[in-house]
Order: structure tokens, then C-alpha cells, then sequence
């Protein structure tokens, strides 16, 4: 499949951007895209090599994760196709991205500024990750997108950037008292990852 670089997409009203994310989320469900299965992804990868995976993306090495990816079972592609776009920030081909978003679809994608179509690839836009949580509410999981991190872009980052979930993130949210509230006053909280 081949698409041309300066296709232009139009951007998508507030109606089918709520029919595009929700067919987001059912693509992601039916490929497993988990922290639970990732992390299955990077233990599989540490014992085929020294290192291991997910301990080198987090010092920001992404060859053992990408060896990882190389040893998928089939019906893991799906899953490996996201990870390596969506987490390790690398394009994928377009027709390998169009399968593993087959609700949600290439066009759709770019539409909600996920991907941009150049050739025969899909370049990613946005690091889209899931996150696991517990709350007084109990245990769940999201999907954050956020800005490329420098690993992606291989630059410094803009001034605009968007922070994705980080491990002072993650910090903070475990130290929060978690009980509910009538009103809630947010000043200079940064990005709304403590939000509900």
C-alpha cells in the first residue's frame, strides 16, 4: 500500500473524535495493548539477552527492546506493531498499523494525530502507553498519550512539550491521600495526571 507523503487529512469534529477514540480503544483491547503484556514482551526479551528491556528503555537504550519485538509469536504482531510505534517511538509499515487499527483505521489515526502517512510507513506523533493505577476506587489501567520523548524525536524536546508519565509522576500519585472532595482548587499542577 502506497499513500503519498503530503496527503492532507481533515481534522475530525468533536462527534468522530469520540467514535474515533472509542474505536482506539477497542483496537488496543484486541491486541492485548497492557502494561501486563508488555512487560510479558520485555521478560521474554531479558532472557534472550543480558539486559533487559524494559530496564533499558527507562535509561533510554531501546535496541534490547527492539530485539525483543523481533521474537513475537503471530499472534502478538498486533501488539508488537504498537509498542514499537506507539512506545519505542519508530515508524512502522503502514499496512502492519492499518491491521493492528483495523476499527480505528490509517486515516482515522492520522485524524487524531496519532500517525502521520508518509509512503509506505506510519510515523508516529504521540507516545500512547498504558499506565497501571490503584486508587481508593481499586485497580485499573489507562491509556496516556502524550508528547515523543527525546528517545522518538532524537532531539532536545520543545517548549511546549507535553510530559508524559514519568517516574516522579508516579511518585507523587502513590503519596497522594486519596479521598473525595466537594470542590477542588488546581493551581500549577502541571498536566493533569492527578486529575479525576
Amino acid at each position: 500500500m502506497s499513500t503519498p507523503a503530503d496527503r492532507s487529512v481533515s481534522a475530525p469534529g468533536p462527534a468522530e473524535d469520540d467514535d474515533a477514540v472509542a474505536a482506539l480503544a477497542v483496537d488496543l483491547r484486541a491486541a492485548g495493548y497492557s502494561v501486563a503484556a508488555i512487560e510479558a514482551l520485555w521478560e521474554r526479551g531479558a532472557a534472550e539477552s543480558s539486559t533487559h528491556p524494559g530496564a533499558a528503555l527507562r535509561r533510554g537504550h531501546r535496541v534490547p527492546a527492539l530485539r525483543a519485538l523481533d521474537h513475537v509469536a503471530p499472534d502478538e504482531r498486533d501488539l508488537a506493531t504498537l509498542v514499537r510505534c506507539f512506545v519505542l517511538g519508530m515508524p512502522v509499515a503502514s499496512a502492519d498499523l492499518a491491521v493492528a487499527l483495523r476499527t480505528l483505521g490509517l486515516d482515522r489515526a492520522a485524524g487524531l494525530g496519532l500517525v502521520r502517512i508518509a509512503d509506505d510507513r506510519a510515523v508516529p506523533l504521540m507516545d500512547l502507553r498504558p499506565y497501571a493505577f490503584a486508587d481508593a476506587a481499586g485497580a485499573g489501567e489507562w491509556w496516556i498519550a502524550s508528547d515523543p520523548g527525546e528517545l522518538a524525536t532524537g532531539g532536545p524536546l520543545p517548549e511546549e512539550y507535553v510530559l508524559g508519565v514519568g517516574g516522579a509522576s508516579m511518585t507523587l500519585s502513590g503519596l497522594l491521600l486519596q479521598r473525595p472532595t466537594a470542590t477542588t482548587f488546581d493551581l500549577g499542577t502541571g498536566w493533569g495526571l492527578l486529575h479525576e
